[in-house]
């Protein structure tokens, strides 16, 4: 009788412990999505994707989930309660400072399209408490995730341009412009 529960069990696992069919929907190659040249697809043909979730910030994947917090005395909170709420967010690193002003630059020209914006490292808006985010960011410390309402990726950038808030303030104004449909 115990093997065959045993069995049993074992013939409804992928139902059980489904978490990826949950969590593995893609928006890759939408209009949603902007990869920037050079930027590889993750392959993730390794994984049982019912079971394992595909963890990446290449537009068109979830954000992943990584835990933050304030300063060490802080509680922790989810990079997940950051994103969303009806707005885009932006997580850059240490020396991301041109994509914050570039963000506030946006959302102050344009009131209806508030980007909010958040450093993640040491002496950031928030520290990377397991250091998650630092493996599955996809993008240099100076670099740019930007994430839509639903908190789906939908552009990163490799690192901060080098003319500064202006370049960036532009570059972050024409991804807007063409995820949003755009072109004024």
């Amino acid at each position: 009788m115990r093997r065959e529960w045993r069995k049993a069990l074992e013939a409804t696992d992928d139902e059980v412990q489904a978490l990826g069919i949950q969590m593995n929907q893609v928006y890759a190659g939408s209009r949603a999505t902007v990869v920037e040249a050079g930027d590889q697809a993750p392959d993730f043909s390794r994984l049982n994707l019912l079971k394992q979730v595909m963890v990446s910030t290449f537009p068109g994947y979830h954000l992943p989930h990584v835990w933050l917090a304030a300063d060490s005395q802080s509680e922790r909170v989810s990079i997940l309660d950051l994103a969303g709420k009806g707005k885009f967010t932006l997580f850059t690193g240490i020396g991301g400072d041109a994509w914050l002003e570039a963000a506030k630059h946006i959302s102050n020209y344009k009131p209806y399209l508030e980007i909010r914006g958040y450093s993640i490292g040491f002496h950031c808006d928030y520290m990377d408490c397991y250091r998650d985010w630092e493996c599955v960011r996809g993008v240099g410390e100076t670099g740019v995730v930007l994430v839509r309402p639903d908190h789906f990726v939908t552009w990163r950038c490799q690192s901060a341009p080098r003319g500064g808030e202006q370049e960036a303030a532009a570059r972050l104004g024409a991804v807007m412009s063409k995820i949003l449909g755009n072109q004024n």
